[in-house]
Formats: C-alpha cells, sequence, structure tokens
C-alpha cells in the first residue's frame, strides 16, 4: 500500500488527499492524466498502479511494463478515453515499443485533430519508424494549429532522423519568426 493512505482510500469514491492536492496544485502531466481517469477505474486500480512508480533503475523497466498492463486493459474498457491513450502511447514510447505507440498516436490524432501536441507526438513515433516524410508532415501539421516550442523540437531524441531535412529548419523558421 502506498505510504500515507489506508484501506479506506482505496474504496472510495473521491481521490486520496494526495491525489486532490496534486488536482489542485496541478502536479506534473503524467499524475494530472491519471487522475483524470477515475471515471474509468476504481482508486485501488489507481493505488496498484501508482505503487509501481519507482526510482530505482533495477525496477523502472518493469514497473513501466506493469504500468503499460494496466493501462492497456483500462484502453479496453474505455477505448476513446484520450488520458488513457496518451499515457499509454508514452508508455509504449518509453518501452521502445514504435509501432504500438504510432497506433496510439494515429487514434489520438483521430480524436483531437485540432490539438498541436497530438500531431507533434504522431511525429515523433513516426520519425522513430523511419517514416520521415510523414514525420515531417505531422510535425508540420503541429505548427500549422499553433506548436511553438522550438527549442524543445531541436533537443527531442525522437526528431533526431529530421534534423538534417530542409523542411525540418523551415519548420523552426515559422516557430522562431
Amino acid at each position: 500500500m502506498p505510504e500515507g493512505l489506508s484501506n479506506s482510500h482505496y474504496l472510495d469514491a473521491a481521490p486520496p488527499p494526495r491525489f486532490q492536492a496534486k488536482i489542485r496544485g496541478g502536479g506534473d502531466a503524467s499524475t494530472r492524466s491519471q487522475v483524470a481517469l477515475c471515471s474509468c477505474f476504481t482508486w485501488f486500480d489507481f493505488s496498484l498502479c501508482c505503487g509501481l512508480m519507482t526510482s530505482e533503475p533495477k525496477k523502472v523497466a518493469s514497473a513501466v511494463l506493469k504500468e503499460m498492463a494496466f493501462f492497456e486493459g483500462l484502453s479496453k474498457r474505455c477505448p476513446d478515453d484520450i488520458d488513457i491513450l496518451t499515457v499509454l502511447g508514452d508508455l509504449y514510447t518509453k518501452a521502445h515499443r514504435y509501432e504500438e505507440g504510432l497506433d496510439v498516436d494515429r487514434q489520438l490524432v483521430r480524436h483531437c485533430p485540432e490539438k498541436p501536441l497530438a500531431w507533434y507526438n504522431l511525429a515523433c513515433s513516426q520519425a522513430l519508424v523511419g517514416q520521415r516524410d510523414e514525420a515531417l508532415h505531422s510535425l508540420g501539421k503541429a505548427v500549422d494549429l499553433g506548436y511553438r516550442d522550438a527549442q524543445w523540437m531541436l533537443s527531442d531524441g525522437d526528431l533526431e532522423s529530421l534534423r538534417g531535412e530542409e523542411m525540418f529548419r523551415t519548420l523552426l523558421h515559422r516557430i522562431a519568426g
């Protein structure tokens, strides 16, 4: 059981106190996404997932795989939940399961075609599987929709294969100016 929680927290309809504080205080993106999932699963399920979080290197890979299995199960129960798909896509990428991450990012773009970050993530997945032309197109769509973080584009390892492309430099120029 995660530290600071009692058994009663697992069965409550509301989030446990430590997650309520993160909701009010913003928390990190992963926590906000996970907290937003409460309509699809119980806090008992959620706490099991969060109990897998660790900073010990030997346990990280195992924790990612367990968390991935957890979110795969959730995605079967809530196949159109954007937050679940977002977390799952990120986990696939962390686990180097790029084709599966690409499938998830395609779903996210179908659900949220107006979101620049969905297109950016699709571009990253496409670049990781060697689809450079498609990745540049998706990255262009992200920029068209308002993506503006040129510094991240330059440092994002997922886009490494695109940095030598003229179109990549053109997109950076559009963001800067």
